[in-house]
């Protein structure tokens, strides 16, 4: 057999490399599909329950419970000032209860999501996860949660539609995460936001394991055209360190990247800069 030429090597190296990069890309893609639908589908579903609330029992959610601490638990907590007792807030929080089970099942069948909740503009809070006792205070008292002041509800509510945060510390684990929300309308009128969030520390690991050769590298770019995760993450000298904004004047490949991304599109790009 005809032996390969040093050029012809180099190049099918570079495929080979390019082919894996991609097949991890389109993996984490495929993360970020799947924790964005579940919010979705939450959202669906409690319009669902606010379009037809006749046709559903009213069914009770319990509180948060110390015993159920590093188990997955379903709980409703209320917003500072809400009273538990008034009717309305109990007629919805039964109404929503028909989803508590739903709420299990997001959880349970994502292990990037690390909590998953609906949140009303009445001020009740619905919530999926594994740190009950991070609900009370130092005296046992479960602590009041005000949704309506956190970015996920606050820019999902805002823009009408799916909304991703930046990327931030988990309060309790320290891990990176990012939060997303999508709107609950019922007749028009906003009653509440799902949302979840997402451990990114796997996509990080993910992203910097790509290996394009020496001068390859592969990122994962947020809805404003940011770099959000590279695989080369201290070097200053490429345009992919975490934290650019890819937006620009003079490469038109970096700019459409971030409009793209600004546009909620989604996928794997090869791009020569």
């Amino acid at each position: 057999p005809r032996s390969r030429s040093p050029t012809s090597r180099t190049e099918l190296t570079k495929t080979r490399l390019q082919e894996l990069a991609i097949g991890k890309a389109e993996l984490a893609d495929r993360m970020f599909y799947e924790f964005e639908e579940a919010v979705r589908n939450a959202a669906v579903a409690a319009e669902l329950l606010y379009a037809d609330a006749d046709a559903y029992p009213p069914r009770d959610v319990p509180l948060p419970r110390m015993e159920n601490d590093g188990k997955l638990a379903v709980q409703v907590l209320f917003a500072t000032g809400v009273d538990p007792q008034d009717e309305a807030i109990q007629r919805e929080v039964r109404l929503l209860g028909n989803f508590q089970e739903a709420l299990y099942a997001i959880n349970s069948n994502n292990p990037s999501i690390v909590s998953n909740y609906i949140a009303t503009e009445s001020g009740i809070m619905f919530q999926a996860d594994y740190i009950s006792a991070r609900k009370f205070d130092e005296a046992g008292n479960i602590m009041p949660l005000d949704a309506k002041e956190r970015p996920w509800y606050q820019g999902a509510a805002e823009t009408g539609e799916l909304f991703l945060t930046e990327v931030v510390e988990d309060l309790h684990t320290k891990r990176p995460t990012v939060m997303c929300g999508v709107p609950i309308y019922s007749d028009g009128v906003l009653k509440g936001v799902a949302g979840a969030g997402m451990y990114l520390d796997n996509v990080e690991a993910l992203v910097e394991d790509m290996d394009l050769g020496e001068s390859g590298q592969a990122c994962i770019v947020n809805q404003v055209g940011q770099v959000l995760f590279a695989s080369d993450q201290d070097d200053m000298r490429t345009p992919f360190y975490p934290g650019r904004d890819l937006h620009s004047r003079v490469d038109e490949a970096l700019n459409t990247l971030a409009m793209m991304a600004e546009n909620h599109e989604s996928g794997v790009m090869l791009l020569e800069v």
